[in-house]
């Protein structure tokens, strides 16, 4: 049997997985291959992350979106894999490899969370996106120094990157520089 999978955005960050049951490829003799929604998978896209980066292609959309799904059910490991094919189809999706640390980080892995950011970046030195996440990483780490400077890269990127001063003033202030703080604070 066939399955049409439509996702349809629900509320900002998740999404509602609806299929329907249809004659199989069994019966038609055809390779079993899901069909797509192309306007569902736009609009849950759009819902995410807006228009401005679109996949590479289709194989990377279906995963990216099924890691979604995975990680908003708790299925780290899941997410992480769909995460990674996704990649694989697409290796310059940015933002999906601030998904994929996020999931490593989730599962305990710092390091292989710090090294997906970084290949990332060499990928794409000024996403705004990847260097906060890095610097976040750091900070959480206790790597305050190291933290500060991918912060202070992040907000020159995107000065409208908000939670991006947080985390950089959090920075600041754990080095005790009360001028940088203000600053931060200033912006």
């Amino acid at each position: 049997m066939t399955t049409a999978v439509r996702l349809l955005p629900f509320f900002a960050s998740g999404w509602v997985l609806v299929s329907a049951v249809g004659a199989g490829a069994e019966e038609t003799g055809l390779p079993h291959r899901l069909p797509v929604d192309r306007e569902a998978m736009a609009e849950a896209l759009a819902a995410d992350r807006g228009p401005a980066t679109p996949f590479a292609n289709e194989p990377a959309i279906y995963h990216y979106l099924l890691g979604c799904l995975a990680a908003e059910r708790g299925d780290h490991p899941e997410a992480v894999e769909q995460f990674r094919q996704t990649l694989a189809h697409d290796e310059g999706a940015t933002h999906v490899s601030v998904r994929l640390a996020s999931e490593y980080w989730r599962l305990g892995l710092g390091d292989r969370a710090e090294e997906t950011l970084r290949n990332a970046l060499a990928i794409e030195p000024h996403s705004a996106e990847a260097h906060q996440a890095l610097g976040t990483l750091l900070l959480q780490s206790d790597r305050v120094e190291a933290a500060e400077r991918e912060l202070r890269r992040a907000v020159l990127l995107d000065p409208a990157r908000g939670e991006a001063y947080r985390s950089l003033a959090q920075a600041e202030l754990r080095l005790g520089d009360d001028a940088k703080l203000a600053d931060c604070l200033d912006a």
